[in-house]
């Protein structure tokens, strides 16, 4: 374990840690997370280092995905061989038509998410860091995933009329698409299509 590892686990070195499987329920997964970013190296002068948000996405998730996380959770990166010191800052959990999905208020899922495929990433400096890390394209890959979020308004779509129950169907029926693994807890969602719908 790193340092960064043991302070949020307030663990010495030395210490034994029991383990146990954990398994994220649909409750965690994240439409959007936030992530605060520093060089790990405070106080680091010289010329501006630039850091291109949709590389350091596609490299996230490369070393994070399924991962879950706390809120506020601090932890390293190596990007490009720059070493950067990340907080999970905040997040919002995919709301995907279901009262099951939906994270309980006074419950422990509230507090933690699990990045996935279709997870937008968004980054941000971490506030009062005197580093010369500049980032570029801070929404990371661009992907626009916001029909799993909450005060996502399909009226703006030019679809209407059908309200919760639509987008009920509407997100069950994509959310196997934008985040893969779910589809079992939605009770394995089939589509059946008559020859004139096609």
């Amino acid at each position: 374990m790193n340092a960064i590892q043991r302070k949020c686990g307030s663990l010495a070195l030395g210490s034994t840690v029991n383990l146990s499987v954990f398994v994220p329920s649909i409750q965690v997964a994240l439409a959007s997370a936030t992530v605060s970013v520093d060089l790990l190296k405070k106080g680091a002068s010289g010329p501006a280092v630039t850091i291109d948000c949709v590389e350091l996405t596609q490299d996230f998730k490369e070393q994070f995905l399924n991962q879950v996380f706390n809120a506020k959770q601090q932890l390293a990166m190596e990007f490009s061989g720059i070493k950067l010191d990340l907080i999970i800052d905040k997040f919002e959990h995919a709301s995907i038509g279901l009262d099951s999905a939906k994270p309980e208020s006074n419950g422990s899922s509230l507090s933690r998410g699990q990045i996935l495929q279709g997870t937008e990433i968004i980054w941000s400096k971490t506030p009062g860091s005197k580093s010369t890390i500049v980032l570029k394209g801070t929404r990371g890959a661009g992907r626009n995933d916001s029909l799993f979020k909450n005060d996502f308004n399909f009226e703006q779509m030019g679809i209407g009329g059908l309200g919760q129950e639509f987008q009920t169907i509407f997100r069950r029926a994509f959310a196997s698409r934008i985040f893969p693994g779910l589809v079992n807890e939605l009770g394995g969602l089939t589509l059946h299509l008559r020859d004139h719908d096609v």
